[in-house]
């Protein structure tokens, strides 16, 4: 488990590396992540900081390709079930 919180510095550096390192959302596969989702959403876990566990996705304003929100799109469903691929024309 991470020694950091949400809310600690630290945190707020890993988080903003991870999405520099991983600008492309896993859900829709565009660029422009802005927001870390959880692939076992954070209601099903105790460890809710581990970056094992984390993918990019879009939050608001949304994806400039698709305009989705993607991260509150998925919400607590099984990333099985709720990821798409959207078409390179859309």
């Amino acid at each position: 488990m991470s020694r950091h919180t949400e809310d600690s510095q630290a945190y707020r550096r890993l988080r903003a590396q991870f999405l520099t390192d991983h600008p492309v959302c896993w859900i829709c596969h565009h660029g422009g992540a802005n927001q870390i989702d959880h692939a076992i959403p954070r209601s099903r876990r105790r460890g809710r900081l581990e970056t094992w566990n984390w993918r990019p996705a879009h939050g608001p304003p949304g994806c400039p390709t698709c305009r989705q929100c993607c991260n509150q799109v998925r919400g607590t469903k099984d990333p099985t079930i709720t990821v798409w691929v959207t078409s390179p024309t859309w």
